[in-house]
């Protein structure tokens, strides 16, 4: 079942909708390790838990289990993916999905009952403000998987390792050079209007209702949260309601930072290379994805007996700080297009935060040189939200589906 459609710390902003206009739908799971430790811990049960985690204890002493502990052995792992409905109807569909080529499943999405107020707020004489119920649906559907992150939790990592991967359809730059370019992009317009980077600037965060009807070229900015998409759920197409449109806009997306061609031992394109040559011949349609990148803490554990919870649970964020009292990473930025589609900036930032921007950041002066720049990164995300850098505290509350 697929009920989230909003990227993380987005609200109902942050959706992404594909070519064809159909909304993006997320996923969370997480592997036996980390289940039993939850259930065995009590740290599910109703009301021990906030969006950050567990509650009543001790958070720089939670661990979750790693490779050398736990109910299997493999150490806790989580699995963040996303998913776009396949689109095979020649008669309703702007691009046609090959499903071949998607690691696929069938599927059931879970769109929640809404009760939305109708503008006016107060209507003449002091009527009651009218209202319109949407109920609950729950709708069979193809759907590929488009990106995915993988989180694992090591002994000599324990800050965990994030590889993050992608279909080489979503946007250019994901297939090599070495290959033919795709015939289309699931999330790239190449025949979208020209647009400057000025002009987005001037529409951060979001290209609103407003500026889309004054002009519809604006939907061409790339990376930039669409608002006159906001909460397109299906329950709210055909009402007539402020931000909430009968229909929904394509995201223009590109990649921001190229997928590593060289490195000091092998790089992530001949690990590419490697493993979906691998794939081919085994004839999976997982020969179609490829790793962005991992990343990893350059000063996890250097010593068996070492706690690192202790000394280094924190980013090394601060230039004076001894890097023996913090952890720092590589690589500096790591960006899924499908998922963190809108953490960029119009800054450079400092170092690993990508909030850090200089003092100097402003439209004023950025519009002088506007170049966006990809988020920090899984670690930089997670250390700062959820106990023990896990994501799915918030899910737990913010996505509930029932039982009934």
């Amino acid at each position: 079942m697929l009920n989230e459609t909003h990227q993380a710390f987005g609200s109902q902003f942050n959706n992404l909708v594909d070519q064809n206009g159909n909304i993006v739908h997320y996923n969370v799971r997480f592997n036996r390790d980390e289940f039993e430790f939850i259930k065995d811990g009590g740290f599910a049960d109703t009301g021990t838990y906030d969006y950050n985690g567990p509650l009543g204890i001790n958070k720089r002493l939670f661990r979750f289990p790693d490779n050398t502990n736990g109910f299997t052995g493999e150490g806790a792992t989580e699995v963040k993916s996303a998913w776009k409905i396949l689109c095979t109807d020649t008669d309703t569909c702007a691009q046609i999905d090959d499903p071949s080529r998607y690691f696929s499943r069938k599927v059931l999405i879970y769109t929640p009952a809404e009760t939305k107020t109708l503008k006016p707020f107060v209507q003449k004489g002091g009527l009651p403000r009218p209202t319109v119920i949407t109920p609950a649906t729950c709708e069979l559907a193809d759907v590929g998987l488009v990106g995915f992150h993988i989180a694992a939790k090591n002994f000599w990592a324990p800050q965990w390792i994030w590889p993050t991967f992608e279909h080489i359809d979503n946007v250019p730059g994901n297939a090599p050079d070495s290959e033919p370019e795709p015939f289309q992009f699931s999330f790239f317009n190449p025949d979208c209007g020209q647009v400057t980077l000025e002009m987005c600037l001037q529409e951060r965060p979001g290209i609103t209702p407003q500026s889309f009807a004054a002009d519809p070229l604006l939907a061409c900015c790339t990376n930039q949260v669409n608002i006159v998409n906001s909460n397109p759920s299906p329950g709210n197409k055909g009402q007539l309601i402020p931000l909430f449109p009968q229909t929904v806009v394509p995201i223009q997306v590109n990649r921001l930072d190229p997928i590593p061609d060289s490195g000091d031992q092998v790089s992530v394109a001949e690990l590419n290379k490697l493993f979906r040559g691998l794939l081919a011949d085994a004839d999976s349609p997982l020969q179609y994805y490829v790793m962005v990148n991992s990343q990893w803490p350059l000063n996890g554990r250097v010593e068996a007996d070492e706690d690192l919870y202790i000394i280094n649970n924190s980013l090394c964020l601060d230039p004076d700080t001894p890097v023996s009292e913090c952890i720092t990473f590589l690589p500096g930025g790591l960006r899924n297009t499908t998922i963190e589609t809108y953490d960029m900036s119009y800054c450079q930032p400092q170092n690993e935060d990508i909030g850090d921007d200089p003092a100097n950041c402003t439209p004023e002066t950025v519009v002088e040189d506007p170049h966006q720049f990809s988020s920090g990164g899984c670690m930089n995300c997670h250390f700062s939200s959820g106990t023990d850098s896990s994501f799915i505290w918030a899910d737990g509350i913010e996505e509930q589906v029932p039982l009934n």
